[in-house]
């Protein structure tokens, strides 16, 4: 999305977006039957909890987003992914990208149109679960530290790394319903390779259909930040 901010030659507007696909496999399968899944995709809000301890999750989706802005719209594919793996029952490793991308943007004054397919940048990290949590009582409590890598497609590549530091809250509701709240801040880089730092806040509203299907409706700044250094990133989507 940072590209379609400089393509746009202004800050993205809130964007809809759905999350089609999500699919969750576990190496354990005897532990996971016991357990359950958690998943952290296909919504923006991360889930507190980890894997458990010698798990490896994996959890891929299909994405697509549509944004307009002053007669130039922007429709964009892509195939978020996410490597995880239990190192302890409260600690996991994590390896994160939006996969394959494809942006289209459309420019209605001039007629112009820009099409660009590529790979997303990696980013590597860790999460740690610090709190169980009791229900609406109390709130379970996990910690992401993350590190963005340039890695991806010219298009699609940032300045530099982007190290950031998240928090999230999760609280189970009456009714199979849930409600997650994400907060954290990123050390990101500009196009004139100035370094600022940025917000993240998130808020999800889930609902649980059984025990392996749910949906989810929820807004996400997925970078907060002035004009100056490109604009606030915020998108608001739905899921199953």
């Amino acid at each position: 999305m940072e590209k379609q901010r400089l393509a746009l030659a202004k800050p993205m507007m809130p964007m809809p977006a759905l999350a089609m696909i999500a699919v969750a496999f576990f190496a354990n399968s005897a532990s996971a039957e016991e357990d359950g899944i958690a998943t952290d995709r296909p919504d923006f809000v991360e889930s507190s909890n980890t894997v458990g301890h010698g798990r490896f999750q994996f959890e891929s989706s299909i994405n697509y987003e549509k944004d307009s802005a002053e007669g130039v719209s922007a429709k964009t594919f892509s195939t978020p992914t996410l490597f995880r793996y239990g190192f302890s029952e409260n600690l996991e490793a994590r390896l994160e990208m939006d996969g394959f991308i494809s942006a289209k943007t459309d420019d209605s004054a001039t007629g112009e149109s820009n099409k660009e397919n590529g790979i997303s940048d990696i980013a590597i990290g860790v999460k740690w679960h610090s709190y169980d949590g009791n229900e609406a009582e109390k709130p379970s409590i996990g910690w992401l530290f993350h590190a963005d890598l340039p890695t991806g497609a010219e298009a699609f590549k940032g300045h530099s790394i982007r190290p950031s530091v998240r928090g999230v809250a999760e609280w189970d509701l009456p009714n199979a319903f849930s409600l997650g709240v994400m907060s954290g801040l990123i050390w990101d880089t500009d196009s004139d390779n100035k370094r600022f730092v940025g917000g993240i806040l998130g808020v999800v509203v889930g609902k649980e259909f059984s025990d392996s299907f749910r949906g989810f409706v929820e807004w996400s700044g997925q970078e907060l930040t002035s004009d100056a250094h490109g604009g606030s990133n915020i998108t608001y989507d739905t899921g199953v």
